[in-house]
């Protein structure tokens, strides 16, 4: 049971992470082309988005280097933990809590005057 939804987890964090290369790929794309259309003396602002959207993606198709950019840029965002699941998504985000269920224990409490604290906290107040 546990192997069958850890292999639907890594296949799920799979496709969110080349989504998220083709996503930052493309975007980088359309800007290029914003950039190519406005050196040509046209107004890309006036064109259709689906033109627009079209023309990226002919640029990106002979374009690896953007792929291989938008790549390195999601690898770190899931080294810092972007793509984690969200219980420790919060402690890798936020670097200045003691753990991440002392953190958790704030956050449902919404109580401002401890997460100021919380860098002051020792380990063994929160049990871990």
């Amino acid at each position: 049971m546990t192997e069958a939804t850890n292999s639907v987890y890594l296949a799920k964090l799979r496709a969110r992470l080349h989504h998220a290369t083709i996503t930052i790929a493309l975007q980088a794309a359309m800007e290029i082309t914003k950039h190519q259309l406005r050196a040509q003396g046209l107004k890309p602002m006036h064109m259709p988005h689906r033109e627009l959207r079209v023309r990226a993606e002919a640029y990106l198709k002979d374009r690896e280097e953007l792929i291989a950019e938008a790549s390195v840029v999601v690898e770190r965002w899931r080294l810092e933990g972007f793509f984690a699941k969200r219980t420790t998504r919060g402690a890798l985000i936020c670097k200045g809590f003691r753990c991440a269920k002392l953190m958790n224990e704030m956050e449902l409490r919404n109580d401002r005057r401890l997460v100021a604290r919380c860098s002051t906290l020792s380990a063994d107040i929160c049990g871990c």
